[in-house]
């Protein structure tokens, strides 16, 4: 007989020797109690349980318990630890993070919580891991029923968190607590974290055109999705006339795209880089809208003449960015802040001489001062006019320009993710960041490097959103652990 549903939940009411070891820990770990850090972000399922459990207590006249960062943070690495190590208790039997054998309320308390009521619910394997059908399940069974509608109650932790190759997939961990910690905050205040994920680019870049222009947009730009020179240089464009970027394969328009252009109903399409042959698609999305096409005898005309677009809308363009146009990640750095000031990004070779239209253009423009990222080239302009972000490597760049960014008026109170080992899913985030003046971070499918980790961690007690586009639940968790 196989298991398919494993459910736990335990309670301890803390005696007065241990309780008096954990208020000493307590005061020595909780400086400053009437400042929370407002530093963990809760994807959506793990605040559904949250607000669920809160209805149905006040149901029954209880209190909403507030979302507690230091539980989740003992919740999240107790989900990890199960599935490491394929287990279901509320004992540590194997750990990564605490000594084996320790006890739930040891775990909390070594995250920097352990005074009064404790308590713990947990779940496992059951068929679909949402928080309705995980408040179900517990609501059903009456040892976790009481956990919910424990009256001494006020916090709550809750982590959901998937672990590649174990036995049940998905993990569930929520613990109660009967004091409010500074880094508890009611749920509605609680950092949320978003995944955006199509089934391939062109979907993810609908999902992020439908989360930025919920109510349409005027413009839309449309730009290749199986190549990226062209596209580039688009992220500025798209945000001064407020609209998204979408991507199409050279091939034709796909469903979802045409689907998510009527939505959309821009009047005017910028068609960059395409061939004519796409543009019957968009024709039969908008038939009414003007389509402007933008495609030079290269990428870096193509980059030129959207610089020059750009300028006809905003009037003047005083700094240019410069990035390398034979490679990708750099540009995607910087398109989130080159779009939120109206930077125009041109483009030249990482190495040898910035081509002559690049060169002209500058000129042209009237440009005083440059960003230049990824690449040493030297524009005509005063040396002390020119900034260099260059890393040594994809994710240290990105990692410098994200600061840089900060410095400029952005914030990481809203952080995207997206994989620097390909391009299109960070391309569309610019515009979508620039409406809040968040920050966007390359990281690897298979983990966050060094860099982007360290600047994640520098500013968590101001993340308050964090976005993960095209990105697996594995890089996810580690974030999510990052913030905590």
């Amino acid at each position: 007989m196989s298991i398919t549903f494993r459910v736990g939940s335990s309670r301890r009411i803390l005696v007065a020797a241990l309780l008096a070891l954990v208020i000493i820990v307590g005061l020595a770990v909780w400086p400053g109690a009437q400042t929370p850090s407002h530093a963990a972000v809760y994807d959506a399922d793990e605040l559904g349980v949250v607000r669920l459990i809160n209805q149905y207590r006040a149901s029954h006249g209880l209190g909403a318990l507030q979302v507690s960062d230091a539980l989740s943070k003992a919740s999240t690495r107790h989900n990890l630890d199960m599935g490491r190590y394929n287990f279901i208790s509320h004992s540590s039997e194997s750990s990564d993070y605490f000594p084996s054998g320790y006890q739930f309320w040891q775990r909390l308390a070594a995250m920097g919580y352990g005074s009064g009521v404790l308590g713990e619910n947990i779940a496992a394997g059951l068929p679909v891991m949402t928080a309705e059908s995980v408040f179900a399940a517990w609501k059903s069974s009456p040892g976790h029923n009481s956990q919910m509608l424990g009256a001494d109650y006020k916090v709550i932790g809750v982590s959901c968190d998937y672990v590649a190759g174990s036995e049940f997939g998905v993990y569930w961990t929520t613990d109660f607590g009967g004091s409010v910690d500074p880094t508890a905050r009611p749920v509605d205040s609680a950092g949320v974290r978003t995944t955006i994920t199509g089934q391939d680019r062109y979907q993810t870049a609908v999902m992020v055109s439908q989360k930025a222009f919920p109510k349409g947009a005027p413009v839309v730009v449309v730009v290749k999705g199986d190549d990226f020179p062209d596209a580039l240089a688009a992220a500025p464009l798209a945000a001064a006339f407020g609209g998204p970027v979408l991507l199409t394969p050279s091939s034709g328009l796909t469903t979802a795209v045409k689907a998510e252009l009527r939505r959309l109903g821009a009047h005017t399409v910028f068609f960059i880089g395409l061939k004519d042959s796409v543009k019957s698609g968009i024709v039969s999305a908008l038939p009414n809208a003007t389509i402007t096409t933008i495609r030079g005898s290269d990428r870096y005309e193509t980059a030129s003449l959207i610089a020059g677009r750009l300028r006809v809308k905003l009037g003047a363009i005083g700094t240019v960015v410069l990035v390398p146009g034979d490679r990708y990640p750099d540009a995607l750095s910087v398109a989130p802040l080159a779009a939120k000031k109206g930077w125009a990004i041109l483009l030249t070779p990482q190495s040898g001489r910035i081509p002559a239209v690049t060169a002209r253009t500058i000129q042209s423009l009237g440009a005083t001062s440059a960003l230049v990222v990824g690449t040493w080239a030297k524009p005509a302009l005063a040396a002390s006019r020119v900034t260099y972000k260059v890393g040594n490597d994809r994710y240290h760049t990105s990692a410098l320009v994200a600061a840089y960014a900060a410095s400029q008026g952005l914030s990481f109170r809203h952080v995207a993710l997206a994989t620097g080992e390909n391009y299109p899913d960070a391309l569309v985030v610019g515009p979508y960041l620039v409406g809040d003046g968040g920050i966007l971070l390359l990281t690897q499918s298979n983990g966050i490097p060094t860099p982007v980790a360290d600047q994640l961690a520098a500013h968590r007690v101001g993340v308050s959103s964090l976005d993960l586009v095209g990105l697996p639940g594995s890089v996810s968790t580690r974030a999510k652990m990052i913030l905590q």
